[in-house]
C-alpha cells in the first residue's frame, strides 16, 4: 500500500487526472491512453488502453499491447482494397495506375508508423514514470 500511496502523492504533485477504486489506480493522460495500475497482487502490474476515437484505431478503444495487430490487419485490408481493381483489369495495367494505386498505401503506412511510434514513445515514457513514481 506504501507504493499506492506514493503514486497517488506524485500524481497529485503533477496535476494528473486520476481515479482510485479498491486497488487499481486508473491515470487518464491527455494523450489517448489510459494507464491501469493494478497494486491487487506482490508484483504491480500496469497495463494501457488506447481511447475510441483516435487516429490509430479509429473509434476502437483497446489494450495498447494489441493495437500493432489490430494495425497489421487494418493495413493488409487497406492494401488489399487498393490493389483489387489492378489484379480484375482485362489488358495491361499501366504504370501510371501502379501508381496512383501504390501512393495511398504508402502514405496511410508511413501515417500509421509515425502515430503507432508517437503512441509508444509516449507509452513508454509514462510507463517508466509510474514505475519510478511507485521505487
Amino acid at each position: 500500500m506504501e507504493k499506492k500511496i506514493q503514486l497517488i502523492e506524485n500524481l497529485n504533485k503533477y496535476d494528473e487526472v486520476f481515479t482510485e477504486k479498491e486497488n487499481i489506480v486508473t491515470i487518464k493522460t491527455p494523450e489517448p491512453l489510459i494507464f491501469h495500475v493494478d497494486f491487487s497482487k506482490s508484483k504491480i502490474q500496469i497495463y494501457s488502453e488506447l481511447k475510441g476515437f483516435n487516429l490509430l484505431t479509429g473509434i476502437i478503444g483497446m489494450k495498447f499491447e494489441k493495437v500493432l495487430g489490430y494495425i497489421s490487419i487494418m493495413l493488409i485490408l487497406f492494401m488489399i482494397i487498393f490493389l483489387f481493381p489492378l489484379l480484375k483489369q482485362d489488358g495491361d495495367v499501366g504504370n501510371t495506375q501502379v501508381i496512383i494505386s501504390i501512393i495511398p498505401i504508402i502514405t496511410v503506412i508511413c501515417w500509421t508508423c509515425l502515430y503507432y511510434l508517437n503512441y509508444r514513445f509516449k507509452y513508454e515514457n509514462y510507463k517508466n514514470r509510474i514505475i519510478e513514481w511507485t521505487k
